[in-house]
């Protein structure tokens, strides 16, 4: 196994993780997106003169003796060698500071190793390979080529422990491991159209690898693709040429064809193989995106008549038809909007199973026999009304949400095409693996039939204004609960509002939330401080006077925003810092990508951007503006970060990346991994962070596993404060008067009842997500509605004591769980509690400052 020496820590990638976020550190590319011609070629006379005189076989062999001497600075590569074999020939070659080779490595397939000299001893550095020919040793920085790498740290040891020097002398490189090369015999009797020479240089034994880049970085495939000759194409994939190999540029061949408009070429790859969804790893492009650009509409109908999806998406979520529209293609924009996809070779009756959790899933698979692209499609018991692909990869069971874009009419997975059924996003990943572990290949057959599994489904949900374990929103109290409040003497009814009037009950279901469609009739309006920002700035590059401006305007709309005048100053951020990459959430009016900022002093930060749908301004604005008041003001530890907002296009809030995710998916994916310490560690995190809220007069309002982030197994942060309020100077309470969903199962009966939240409402919501912390996360009150759980809370009963949870932290939730607020803990409470606890204490340091965070006792 090979190792390390330096202090560098490797990265770990997900199966769907893109390297856009490591790109965007990386300095754009300098060379031509398409050169016609090199200056290499146009100094090479033409294989017809040069074999008038000799023959393809005496061509090839001067032309191998030629590339020994242009390569010679090339020559550090040993192929697949051992460690020890590494050791001996560096020994050999006198062991001298600096001295180096590069070996295939034996323990990852793709990467490679460099070993080399420092201080007389020998040392070893893994050399990963993140995907097509990009190259990175650890976490330095990421290059195209291994050409490219290895000149970089001959030029400075930049983090290694000395500069490469001098090298033992063994072979060039693999060519496919370079982003540049030789413009090959191969590559000259393509460019000069020429079959005959073609077919003779492939049948011999000299012709080297097909997928080579030339001093452009084009393979031979792509020179041919460009110039449309369908017969030279054949013939290379005839002859083992990668149908999807990658050129300089990071595009396929298909993407070439759709650049210089070959619809025949384009019809040959994609029935030879070629993959239409690999994207660019900058832009997310694919071929429609480019030939939608340049209105190539022969094109695209070929690709999609042969299955490709229709509305890919690139990093911007731009669409092939966003782009058309933008460039004006108007055939194109007509074939798009008018083109019916192929009818889906399976329905909802091979593989939707109706409402399954994660382990019945598994269970179901491993059943099945867990065969790579074996898979099911089921509802969310988690978040009901999300649909959930499972599929086995790898001897490993994968969930992935399917998601609906804001409208809800469009299906997808990630940042995945979009689709207009269920049945089509199944189709397509049958036919592509698209950023999935594994081509989906068998579904799994339901027991029952699509008909009784939506009979179940409108049977458990058809009170569809109860919404206890749905996406909360705040409204009246559920009208599932339709007796009258208890008439207890300590009913917690807030200070000075009248009897009866708390007392009765809505009728009525609580309104619809405002409409997601724009409202066109606006005229007579105004417009506000965030639609002059926005309509001012569009397409304009902001200057620091330009940024001074839109931060005054930006913090009167702040300050228009529901809650009164905002105090602190809120970061503008310039659109052109942020690099956005992919998509990793949705958030009430819009999306939550993940990216980066790079800010005024250079440093560069993972960020997540919470952005605002431009159909979103009318009814979201004063929302979205609200929950940056809240952040702007917020510093602890324990609390998802507020870096800035950034008036777009589109309008985003830009947080601190917390990038484990979720607690709650955390417990349930990860419970094995998951000690009695990091439960106890995660509890006193979110007291901490809790208690900072109270001391700024903030109520929460939505706590709950789902809204605790992780960014490390040793620190949970708070996020979510979209529903979040400041209870004012004078009372510790707030009234809710807007309509909307309520999650019952977190809330108090007084939050309930009268719509009134405080910090210890808080407090009963944090005793619901002690729960279910030590029951990796289960579902409060299971299948209960929420009249029942309202029943159960009023006849005195609670949430069972969990399997494995210690008497302390239960007796802490039940006390958390008092039906008077006032017998309830406070933050600073439960956090002296387990500060102060000898049976706590002694694994973790409390936080002495009010934004310090409890962490890991240092031993």
């Amino acid at each position: 196994m090979d190792s390390t020496n330096s202090n560098f820590h490797r990265t770990n990638y997900g199966s769907r993780r893109s390297f856009e976020d490591m790109l965007a550190q990386q300095p754009e590319d300098t060379y031509s997106s398409y050169p016609e011609v090199s200056e290499v070629r146009k100094n090479l006379p033409p294989l017809n003169e040069i074999l008038k005189n000799i023959s393809v076989k005496e061509f090839l062999i001067s032309d191998a003796a030629a590339a020994k001497e242009e390569e010679k600075d090339l020559l550090w590569f040993h192929g697949r060698i051992t460690r020890e074999t590494a050791i001996h020939i560096l020994k050999e070659n006198g062991d001298n500071e600096g001295l180096f080779l590069v070996r295939e490595s034996t323990s990852v397939s793709g990467d490679f190793v460099v070993s080399l000299v420092h201080e007389r001893q020998p040392q070893h550095f893994q050399i990963h390979c993140l995907g097509d020919f990009y190259y990175q040793i650890d976490n330095g920085p990421l290059f195209q080529g291994l050409d490219h790498l290895i000149n970089f740290y001959k030029e400075g040891a930049n983090g290694l422990p000395t500069i490469l020097k001098t090298f033992c002398k063994g072979t060039a490189p693999p060519p496919i491991s370079r982003r540049l090369g030789r413009t090959t015999p191969l590559h000259r009797a393509v460019a000069e159209k020429v079959l005959q020479y073609v077919k003779q240089i492939l049948d011999d034994p000299l012709c080297g690898s097909l997928d080579a880049r030339n001093a452009n970085g084009d393979t031979a495939l792509h020179e041919a693709a460009a110039q449309g000759d369908v017969g030279i194409v054949e013939t290379l994939i005839d002859h083992g040429a990668n149908v999807n190999s990658k050129n300089c540029n990071s595009t396929t061949p298909l993407y070439t064809a759709c650049v210089h408009n070959q619809k025949a070429i384009c019809r040959v790859l994609m029935r030879r193989g070629a993959d239409p969804t690999l994207r660019h790893p900058r832009t997310g492009w694919v071929p429609l995106h480019e030939a939608a650009t340049r209105g190539h509409t022969a094109c695209i109908q070929e690709i999609v008549t042969q299955g490709a999806p229709l509305h890919p998406r690139n990093v911007d979520n731009d669409t092939p038809l966003d782009l058309a529209r933008r460039y004006e293609q108007n055939s194109t924009i007509t074939f798009l909007k008018t083109y019916e996809a192929h009818k889906p070779k399976t329905t909802l009756a091979h593989w939707f199973h109706g409402e399954m959790d994660r382990s019945n899933a598994m269970e179901h698979i491993q059943r099945h026999g867990a065969k790579d692209g074996q898979f099911l499609v089921r509802t969310s018991t988690h978040h009901p009304g999300v649909y959930v692909l499972s599929m086995a990869a790898g001897g490993s069971v994968y969930n992935f949400e399917i998601l609906k874009k804001v409208n809800g009419e469009l299906f997808y997975i990630d940042d995945g095409p979009y689709f207009k059924s269920l049945e089509q996003v199944m189709d397509h990943y049958l036919r592509f693996e698209d950023g999935l572990p594994t081509k989906l290949t068998q579904p799994i057959k339901p027991s029952r039939s699509p008909e009784v599994i939506a009979q179940e489904n409108e049977s458990r949900f058809r009170n569809d204004s109860d919404a206890a374990n749905r996406p909360p929103m705040l409204g009246p109290r559920p009208p599932d609960l339709v007796s009258p409040p208890p008439s207890r003497s300590d009913s917690p009814a807030p200070p000075g509002s009248p009897p009866q009037r708390e007392a009765s009950l809505p009728s009525s279901p609580p309104p619809e939330p405002p409409s997601q469609k724009p409202n066109n009739n606006q005229g007579s309006h105004s417009p506000s401080g965030v639609q002059r920002i926005l309509s001012t700035i569009r397409g304009k590059t902001a200057s620091k006077k330009e940024l001074e401006r839109q931060k005054k305007e930006l913090q009167q709309a702040m300050n228009e925003a529901p809650g009164g005048a905002v105090e602190n100053d809120v970061n503008v951020i310039d659109i052109k810092t942020i690099h956005k990459g992919r998509e990793i959430g949705q958030g009430e009016f819009g999306s939550v990508l993940e990216g980066t900022w790079k800010d005024s002093k250079g440093h560069k930060y993972k960020v997540a951007l919470k952005t605002l749908h431009q159909d979103q301004l009318q009814t979201g604005k004063k929302e979205f503006l609200r929950e940056a008041k809240v952040m702007c003001g917020l510093d602890h530890a324990c609390i998802v970060k507020l870096l800035g907002v950034c008036m777009g296009p589109p309008l985003m809030l830009v947080q601190q990346l917390v990038s484990m995710g979720s607690l709650l998916d955390f417990l349930i994916d990860h419970s094995q991994d998951v000690s009695e310490y990091e439960l106890k560690l995660w509890a006193a995190q979110i007291a901490c962070g809790m208690m900072y809220l109270e001391h700024k007069k903030f109520v929460h309002r939505d706590l709950a596993a789902r809204n605790i982030l992780l960014a490390s197994k040793e620190q949970a942060k708070i996020s979510d404060f979209g529903l979040s309020r400041a209870t004012g100077e004078h009372n510790d309470y707030y009234r809710a008067t807007t309509g909307g969903r309520w999650p019952v199962k977190w809330y108090a009966p007084e939050s309930i009842y009268f719509g009134t939240f405080s910090h210890a409402s808080d407090v009963w919501s944090y005793g619901v997500t002690l729960w279910e912390m030590y029951t990796y996360g289960d579902q409060p009150y299971g299948e209960m509605m929420g009249a029942e759980v309202i029943k159960q809370i009023e006849d005195g009963k609670r949430l069972s004591q969990p399997d494995g949870c210690p008497q302390k932290v239960y007796e802490i939730m039940m006390r958390c769980w008092s039906y008077k607020p006032n017998r309830r803990p406070t933050f600073q409470t439960l956090n002296q509690t387990f500060g102060e606890d000898p049976e706590y204490s002694d694994f973790y340091h409390a936080g002495i400052g009010i934004n310090m965070a409890p962490s890991k006792r240092v031993k």
